[in-house]
């Protein structure tokens, strides 16, 4: 591997191979500009991925040491351009928008979701992750997907906090503290849309349905 051979020894062999990658300046780009695009955005300043790729190397993958960087950077503190909701994070956000106090009682009809948005967990068979950028994220056909579960979502998800093997009825929480807090926040569009639903369960959907929602 990368011009040596790993001898067979059990576990140790994996530490090895760990040393010998976090070792590559490959490896410090890759990971250091992942990290730079979540809390940066897609086009994360140079220096800045620079930097942080050179303490990785110096510290042998530090995560601390290798943030700092970028904690420290100007452009930290000013990175408040939307950036596009992976699956994942569009999932989890729409579940705590709608249901923040309430308990999960079973997690495969989220797992499902995922799947199917294509961020299926453990289902990526590459080594380098799921992409950030919303080109991955936003075709047609994703949007057609998140309109779906968000119509599920919005009618209560009741799947989702339901004990398993019952058919218990589960009431939408009260919106109006949620309401309060996100409607001023919203474009106009979005907030004359929401004025015209006429249920909790309408303006929850339509809600997770927006392109506000779409970004954090």
């Amino acid at each position: 591997m990368l011009g040596r051979t790993i001898k067979g020894r059990g576990a140790d062999e994996l530490d090895e191979v760990l040393d010998l990658l976090v070792a590559q300046p490959a490896t410090a780009r890759f990971v250091c500009g992942k990290l730079s695009v979540f809390f940066l955005g897609e086009q994360p300043p140079r220096e800045v991925v620079d930097a942080m790729s050179a303490a990785f190397l110096r510290t042998k993958g530090n995560l601390p040491a290798t943030l700092r960087p970028m904690l420290y950077a100007p452009q930290f503190a000013s990175a408040d351009a939307p950036r596009f909701k992976d699956p994942h994070v569009y999932l989890l956000s729409s579940l705590r928008a709608g249901f923040e106090q309430r308990e999960l009682q079973n997690a495969q009809p989220l797992q499902n979701w995922l799947r199917r948005l294509g961020q299926g967990l453990y289902d990526k068979q590459t080594p380098d992750g799921y992409p950030l950028t919303a080109d991955a994220w936003n075709s047609p056909g994703q949007m057609t997907l998140r309109f779906e579960v968000a119509r599920q979502i919005g009618g209560g998800a009741a799947a989702l906090y339901r004990p398993e093997g019952t058919n218990t009825p589960v009431p939408l929480p009260d919106l109006q503290p949620l309401r309060a807090r996100i409607e001023p926040t919203l474009a106009p569009a979005t907030r004359t849309a929401l004025a015209q639903t006429t249920s909790p369960q309408q303006w929850l959907t339509l809600l997770l349905s927006s392109p506000d929602f779409m970004y954090r």
